[in-house]
């Protein structure tokens, strides 16, 4: 009774981390959460940008983003005293996160050792076929973790002014609509190197931001 419960463990631990490499390069984009700017008129579409990067990554936004930005119509300019919108940029993240997903498969690897180990306890025969478990788990995991995995995490701040912009910067110049999100992005693929994955996440979380306006 005890080895067929013993097999069992072994096909559940085998469909929960069974899993080989990437090889096809797979990306995702999502924002927290959706910002709606108010409609104004062309001219009005005058905006001030600050890009940071507080992660220190080698990612940078603030060349693609401009481009994109001048290209769906909006006017880049340097005062944000008379800036339709003053939008702030910051990169939180933006890494390899290879190592944090195998700590997790590692830990979660763990308790499923331990769950076998516990059950087989009573006899050398069944100590076995624990360790012969915790060993195919072992693989699993390492299997699991073939793929490269980045990661970016951006905050996203734009502040709306009100009214008019042209000679009422002294009565808007405080009067705002604040809108705050956060943008994730990701590329996972076997052997994805830092170089080739750097651009993808630019693309994709510009593409985010640029879709706000």
């Amino acid at each position: 009774m005890k080895k067929i419960l013993s097999l069992a463990i072994v096909a559940i631990v085998t469909m929960v981390f069974s899993g080989c490499g990437t090889t096809q390069l797979q990306t995702r984009a999502v924002m927290t959460r959706t910002i709606v700017l108010n409609p104004v008129q062309k001219k009005d579409k005058t905006i001030f940008l600050t890009v940071k990067n507080t992660a220190g990554s080698r990612i940078n936004l603030e060349p693609l983003l401009r481009k994109k930005l001048f290209a769906k119509g909006l006017i880049l300019i340097d005062n944000p005293k008379v800036a339709k919108y003053i939008v702030d940029i910051n990169v939180l993240f933006a890494d390899n996160i290879k190592e944090a997903y195998a700590i997790k498969a590692g830990a979660a690897a763990g308790i499923n050792t331990g769950l076998v180990a516990g059950i087989a306890s009573d006899s050398a025969k069944n100590g076995l076929i624990a360790g012969a478990t915790a060993a195919l788990v072992g693989g699993l995991v390492a299997s699991a973790t073939e793929d490269s995995i980045y990661r970016a995490i951006i905050d996203v701040s734009i502040k709306e002014r009100k009214g008019g912009v042209e000679g009422e910067t002294d009565r808007y110049n405080q009067d705002y609509i604040t809108h705050k999100t956060r943008v994730f992005v990701s590329a996972v693929k076997m052997d994805l190197k830092l170089k080739n994955a750097i651009p993808i996440l630019e693309n994709k979380a510009i593409n985010q931001i640029t879709k706000i306006f």
